[in-house]
Order: C-alpha cells, then sequence, then structure tokens
C-alpha cells in the first residue's frame, strides 16, 4: 500500500509483470554477483563469467529479456504497469549498453581489477559479516586468479593494451591484497598460496606494445544518443543535454562566485583551520568514547563524520525528510576500497539498508596535519550525498515501492546519484560556507558533462570556446578544478543528468500536487520509489492516486 496525499491507494502491479521483474532479478544476481552485492545484499555464491562464452551468453540473455519485456510492453495496462516494464526494460539496456558498446572486459584492464576489489570488499568489513568465511574466500580468490588469466590472453592476443597506469594499479592491487590477508590474521594454507598467485601475477604484469588488433577506443553520437535516452531513461537527445548542462553550469558558477563574495575565496578556506563551526552551525563534536574510534582515528576525521552525520539527522527532519533511517555504521576501510571510491561509499548491505556502511578512505583517515574548514565541508558534503538526507535515506525507503525488493540491483544510477546530489543542498541550508562547498561539488559534476557533450553534439570549437568563456570569467573555479583533479570523464554523467531529473521530478509533483501537501511530504513520495528513473517516479505519482 502507498499513501499520496494521507489518502490509502493501493498501487497493483500485474502478477504477470511481478514475474517477470523477480525472472530478471534473479538473473542479474546470479550472474553479476560481485555487481550486483555493491547494492544490495551481498551474493556469496559465484562469480561473473568472463570467458568470451560467458560474455556473449550473457548478451544473448539480456537481448532476450530485452525481447520479452518489448513484449510485455506492447499489451501493458494501467499506470502502475507502465511504469514497472519501462524501468525493468531501461535497465536492462543499460547493462546491454556497458556489454556491446562499453565492451569493458574485452577491451581494459582496469575493470579486472575493480572486479577483483569488489569481489573481496565484503571480507574486509569491521565488524565483520558472518557469513564471509574462508571457504567462500578460496572461491573468491579462485576467481580472481581465472578474471587475471583471462585478462593476460587478451593482452596476448592484442585486444587489451596495459598502459604504465594499468601496471602502476596492478602492484597497488597486490598491495592491497597482501595487507588484507595480512588483517585477516591466521588464514589456511589453501588462501595463503591463492593470495601469493595473485600478488605474483600482479606484480609480473608490463606495459604491453599497442598493437593493430587493440580496439579503437571512443564513443559514436549515436550510442551516447542511446545512453542518454534509453539506458538513463530520459528520453531526451545529446542536443538537449548539452544545452541544459552548460546553461546549468553557468547558473552553478554565478552563485559560485556570489557566494565568494559573502565568505572569501574558496582557497582562503582550504586554509583556516580554526572555523567556528559549532557557533555557526550550531553544532557539537560527539563525545570520542562514545563513538569508540579514538584511536583509529589520529586526525579526528571519523569523528568529525560521526558529529556531522547525527547533526544532519537532526536538520534533515522537517526540511527533507519526515524521518531518517536507521543508523548507518561508519568504519574505515581497506586500501582495496581505493579502486571503487577515492574517498567514501556506501554499501547497504541488505534490500532495506537496514545494515548500510558508509566505508572511509584510510588515506583519508591518516592524513596529516589539522582540520581545515574546506575539508571539513567537504566531508559534510560525503555524509549528506552518502547517508543523510541521501544514499542511505533514499535506500531505506526502496523496499515498498512500485518494483519492491528487487530494486537493488535493479536500480537507476541516475535516480540514485541524481537525488544524493540534490541532497547535498543541505549544506546551503546550514551556512554560506556550506553553501559555497555544495555549489563547487555540482559544478564538478556538471563541467565534465557539459563540455564533453558540447564537444560532442558541437564540435572541438565551440567546446573549447566554452571552456575559454569559463576560465576567463571564473578563473578560481578552474585553478580549483586542476588542484583538486577534477579532471572530464563520464563518471559525473549519471550524478549531472540524475540531479537535473530529480529537480524537474519534484517540479512536476509539486505542480500536481494537493495545495495542502508540504514540500517535505512530496519529497517523502518521491522517495518512497526508491533509486528508480525520477521522470518514471514522478509519473506514477501524479497519474495514480488522489491529487
Amino acid at each position: 500500500m502507498r499513501t499520496y496525499n494521507g489518502i490509502a491507494k493501493e498501487i497493483g502491479v500485474s502478477k504477470p509483470l511481478r514475474d517477470l521483474v523477480e525472472r530478471i532479478y534473479m538473473y542479474y544476481r546470479k550472474n553479476q554477483p560481485v555487481a550486483a552485492s555493491l547494492s544490495g545484499p551481498v551474493q556469496w555464491e559465484g562469480a561473473e563469467d568472463l570467458t568470451d562464452q560467458g560474455l556473449l551468453d550473457y548478451a544473448e540473455s539480456l537481448e532476450s529479456l530485452a525481447a520479452d519485456v518489448s513484449v510485455f510492453r506492447k499489451h501493458v495496462v494501467g499506470v502502475p504497469d507502465q511504469v514497472v516494464s519501462e524501468e525493468i526494460g531501461r535497465f536492462i539496456q543499460e547493462k546491454l549498453y556497458q556489454t556491446n558498446v562499453q565492451r569493458l572486459y574485452q577491451t581494459r584492464l582496469m575493470p579486472y581489477f575493480q572486479l577483483i576489489a569488489a569481489s573481496l570488499l565484503p571480507f574486509t568489513l569491521n565488524p565483520p559479516l558472518p557469513e564471509a568465511t574462508d571457504n567462500r574466500l578460496v572461491d573468491r580468490l579462485h576467481s580472481a586468479l581465472g578474471w587475471l588469466d583471462l585478462a593476460a590472453k587478451r593482452q596476448e592476443s592484442g585486444s587489451i593494451t596495459a598502459s604504465s597506469e594499468d601496471v602502476t594499479a596492478a602492484h597497488t592491487l597486490a598491495s592491497a591484497i597482501e595487507e588484507f590477508i595480512r588483517r585477516r590474521g591466521t588464514v589456511s594454507n589453501q588462501i595463503s598460496i591463492q593470495a601469493e598467485q595473485l600478488c605474483s601475477l600482479l606484480r609480473r604484469w608490463s606495459v604491453g606494445p599497442e598493437t593493430v588488433n587493440a580496439p579503437k577506443r571512443g564513443l559514436h553520437l549515436d550510442d551516447l544518443e542511446h545512453l542518454l535516452s534509453n539506458c538513463f531513461g530520459t528520453g531526451r537527445s545529446v542536443t538537449w543535454w548539452a544545452n541544459t548542462l552548460t546553461e546549468r553550469l553557468l547558473v552553478e558558477l554565478d552563485c559560485f562566485v556570489q557566494a565568494e563574495q559573502k565568505e572569501g575565496s574558496f582557497q582562503q578556506l582550504g586554509q583556516l583551520t580554526d572555523w567556528d563551526f559549532a557557533s555557526e552551525w550550531g553544532m557539537v563534536l560527539e563525545n570520542q568514547q562514545i563513538i569508540g574510534q579514538r584511536n583509529s582515528d589520529p586526525a579526528g576525521v571519523l569523528h568529525w563524520l560521526h558529529s556531522v552525520y547525527g547533526h544532519l539527522r537532526s536538520k534533515s527532519i522537517g526540511t527533507y525528510i519526515h524521518s531518517t533511517a536507521p543508523v548507518a555504521r561508519i568504519e574505515v576501510g581497506q586500501p582495496l576500497l581505493s579502486f571503487l571510491a577515492t574517498e567514501v561509499l556506501y554499501l547497504p548491505l541488505s534490500q532495506s539498508g537496514t545494515e548500510g556502511r558508509m566505508l572511509v578512505s584510510p588515506l583519508l583517515v591518516n592524513r596529516k596535519g589539522p582540520l581545515t574548514c574546506r575539508f571539513r565541508l567537504h566531508m559534510a558534503l560525503a555524509i549528506a550525498h552518502d547517508l543523510c538526507p541521501g544514499h542511505h535515506e533514499h535506500v531505506w525507503r526502496r523496499e515498498d515501492g512500485v518494483l519492491g525488493p528487487s530494486l537493488d540491483c535493479l536500480q537507476s544510477s541516475v535516480g540514485l546519484e541524481g537525488w544524493g546530489v540534490f541532497a547535498e543542498g543541505i549544506l546551503a541550508d546550514l551556512s554560506p560556507k556550506g553553501a559555497l562547498e555544495m555549489h563547487y561539488s555540482r559544478i564538478r559534476r556538471l563541467m565534465p558533462s557539459a563540455i564533453t557533450l558540447t564537444l560532442m553534439d558541437k564540435g572541438r570549437e565551440v567546446a573549447n570556446t566554452l571552456l575559454q568563456d569559463i576560465a576567463r570569467r571564473y578563473p578560481s573555479i578552474i585553478k580549483e578544478g586542476l588542484r583538486f583533479g577534477g579532471g572530464l570523464g563520464w563518471a559525473s554523467l549519471p550524478y549531472a543528468v540524475g540531479m537535473v531529473e530529480t529537480e524537474q521530478a519534484l517540479s512536476q509533483m509539486h505542480t500536481a500536487s494537493s495545495q495542502g501537501e508540504s514540500i517535505i511530504e512530496i519529497r517523502e513520495r518521491y522517495l518512497s520509489q526508491g533509486p528508480m528513473t525520477p521522470s518514471l517516479i514522478a509519473r506514477l505519482a501524479t497519474q495514480v492516486g488522489e491529487r
């Protein structure tokens, strides 16, 4: 049962569609167990089949499922079935895009390293998961050895070319695995031998020469159109997104400049070590003895993260959400984490996220020197994005949506990250300094996407002109972007697109809502469907139930 505007309305999804969703869900968790474990309960059994035949079978199965969804959609009746069938169709198209267009395991080494790190990650948690047994670790290490063997053969055949960065990453992964085994304590002889073999293979990796067989990298405009319209579920073109993200980027840049005029330059916040957050935010630090991590927190980073989390949980109630999810655990990750996230990573670990944890990079925790205002703001933004009112709150509500418990690994990256970026706006409510950090974060998401889409849509000359204009009008943000490694890349695209899609969905719901419904109630209705495609949530919310 869902409640819209205080009136109980049953959003029924037909049994044939529920059966189809369950079939897709179970197939994905069985065939992509490591990937699925990052967004829901850990799938301990099995491993991704990266052989040529395994990849082919996976692609053919996705095509078959896509055909089944297409047939169902021709006869769909009712908004709930329309929404759910579109969402699972989008999910399959996204996975087909990764398999047939990106072809990550046929063209690059880094995805192998990331998969190995992700496969071992559940064994690194502290306190440990009871299911993380030595027998299961043996299976994971065996799979990792097989994956590396396939990567080596594909490099020998010329389909993969190893760069110097890949070789460095291989050595880093070997060191991270050794650290993981050391921390695990007493291990069986079999685990010890497997880990040594794995590290030896990684340390022997060498740079390969460019060959004629190596595929040409790059993205075609048609592929990008398909990604934005069908895989992200926006139904909009590259041109529309290039223009929209550029316009939004310029707005955020202007807001950033205005905030700098009030608070001083952003660079100055990176040098300020005596920021009076207690009076500015009305926040007090938690007792270190209570959180129990004093000895493992030399710089006070965990102390700050726990304190900010408690503060944002309090501030979110009545401003973003009605109530907060059960408290997520914040813990220091192991070096393996660096292959999956540079700073923090949120793991739901269950369908409802009640066991959720945020892993923090050990490099952040063991940093040298005092915590500057800039660093504190950046970590507060991470809490807002990943925990409250961001991912953890979103995931906690997903189990009661129309996709129910199947939404964990079928979720939309645009829906998930879009709300995460939107949730960062709570920092602007706390203080002008928080607003400065929020605008900077949004610029870092928008700028790579806007410039790259402009390049694809309008050509290099127009993109260069845009970049030069930004550098001329906003020199401080260009310096910040370079200093903090902003960089151009596709990683920012779901965040930028998701932010716009989330804002538009919430706006549509507000327009269609009854007069007595508050902003908080609208946001709760939006979050109640979990991380789905935002436009589909808006359709469901505005076309089903009382208005």
